[in-house]
């Protein structure tokens, strides 16, 4: 986005394209009031819902009649004076009305995402707060919703900026212990506290980036892998799962040659279900081979694995070099006797498909599931980006303790660093608030 396109106001259909009720169109920036005059016959007052027949703005033709709303900035969304027509939501009417303001001086089509990048820019929301209110769009289960919500809300961006905070109180003090050495209560008190501050710091930080994986997998979903050797039933659990045909049935081994995904909401935990192929020693097919290098690959990256097999069958040598947690399951129960179900009460015994103990391995599933991904508070970290920030952050108060009886230059550089990834973090640079702490804590020049 250029800097001229910034001063343009923009509008947009904000609600969801299609046939609605109600289409929300939104426009943002210094013309927007403008928009109001030039489309209504009859001022709108500011904040008030108001009733009004909606004009082109350069021919006498009616458009729509619809419910207009006037919010003049900075108090808005994004920070500039923004308006919302409520019109019908055929796609006629829709359209009309947007070609309608792409005939007003000064407004343009909004690119994707510019209305939220302008609330930015403005200082209405921050990175961090930006990326919540993002997955809160997108989340599809209840977990998801109150994690993104958390963020979205500035929870999580309020303790990176008393984390900062904090680390600029004490690189204040190291920048006044080096600049005015020759005051001496300065030089004495510059040190106070600095090393238990900053191991405190540390070990919160430590603490959150240990989380940060329950906070990542919330988001993207609980990867569980079903895995096998072929046709123990893998297939029919899935689609057992998913409540219809996403895999091919078959007596055929080998006949899964990729991986098959279902997405599930368990106790409102995002769990994404993956059918893979059968592992077995000694196929020529190099299909099946890669099938089967796709199965391994899947699994390495697991949370959980089901391993599926059937009555006789080896389960000790699953064939998987994977560190997650695996669950054995038995399946084609149906095609067992009492008597040998009884005697291997030890294992869950499951046929995906008469449904014969679905509903317990069902209940297991999400018991594993919530004993390590729910049940909570909504973690503070979830994106990669936001970790990798922290983990540099935490390097630098590593490095400025590895110097404390060393160089204060290079301690306070160290400190600088981990001040700005926190920066970085929600989106926010800047170098002034440093001096303030100076002239505030020590009253230097006076």
């Amino acid at each position: 986005m250029n800097k001229l396109s910034s001063h343009q106001t923009i509008y947009s259909l904000s609600s969801g394209a299609g046939l609605a009720g109600v289409a929300v169109i939104r426009v943002s920036g210094l013309q927007a009031k403008l928009c109001i005059s030039l489309m209504c016959k009859k001022p709108v007052k500011a904040r008030q819902a108001s009733f009004r027949q909606l004009f082109h703005p350069t021919k006498d033709v009616l458009l729509d009649e619809c419910l207009v709303l006037w919010f003049p900035g900075p108090g808005t969304f994004t920070g500039e004076d923004v308006v919302e027509f409520q019109i019908h939501g055929g796609r006629a009417t829709v359209s009309a009305v947007v070609d309608a303001l792409s005939e007003i001086e000064g407004c343009r089509q909004a690119e994707a995402g510019e209305f939220t990048r302008r609330a930015f820019l403005n200082g209405r929301l921050d990175l961090v707060e930006i990326e919540g209110l993002g997955d809160l769009i997108h989340a599809q289960t209840e977990v998801q919703r109150l994690q993104a919500l958390n963020q979205s809300k500035g929870a999580a961006s309020a303790v990176f900026n008393r984390w900062r905070k904090e680390l600029i109180g004490v690189l204040g003090y190291l920048e006044a212990s080096i600049d005015f050495i020759e005051e001496d209560d300065v030089n004495e008190n510059a040190l106070a506290g600095f090393r238990d501050k900053l191991i405190h710091l540390r070990n919160d930080m430590e603490k959150h980036l240990t989380d940060s994986v329950r906070g990542e997998i919330v988001r993207d979903g609980v990867r569980v892998v079903l895995a096998g050797e072929p046709n123990v039933g893998k297939s029919s659990i899935i689609n057992y799962l998913a409540r219809r045909d996403v895999a091919i049935v078959s007596n055929i081994p080998g006949t899964t040659r990729d991986v098959l995904e279902v997405q599930l909401d368990l106790n409102g935990i995002p769990v994404i279900v993956s059918d893979t192929a059968g592992l077995r020693d000694g196929s020529q097919d190099e299909i099946e081979q890669a099938g089967m290098e796709r199965t391994k690959a899947a699994s390495r990256k697991a949370d959980l694995v089901i391993w599926v097999t059937v009555l006789g069958q080896d389960v000790e040598n699953l064939l998987l070099q994977t560190e997650a947690e695996k669950i054995v399951v038995v399946n084609k129960a149906d095609l067992l006797d009492h008597e040998n179900i009884s005697a291997n009460s030890r294992d869950l015994m499951i046929s995906a498909k008469t449904g014969a103990g679905m509903e317990a391995f069902i209940n297991l599933l999400c018991e594993r599931v919530e004993e390590k991904f729910g049940g909570m508070e909504p973690a503070l970290i979830s994106r990669e980006r936001q970790k990798s920030a922290l983990m540099m952050c935490v390097e630098g108060i590593d490095g400025a303790l590895n110097e404390e009886h060393g160089s204060l230059e290079l301690a306070a550089e160290q400190l600088r660093m981990a001040a700005n990834q926190l920066s970085k973090l929600v989106g926010r640079i800047d170098v002034e608030d440093l001096l303030d702490v100076i002239f505030r804590d020590f009253c230097v020049g006076k």
